[in-house]
């Protein structure tokens, strides 16, 4: 399946967004002792 330029970068995009979702949950979950 080959991508094109724009598609490679919304793809992108969605990587860094869940990414930096999973660290904000992780810095939260280390700040409130469960």
């Amino acid at each position: 399946m080959t991508l094109t330029a724009p598609q490679r970068t919304n793809l992108k995009n969605q990587t860094m967004c869940s990414v930096k979702v999973e660290i904000k949950k992780r810095m939260l979950k280390i700040r409130i002792p469960s």
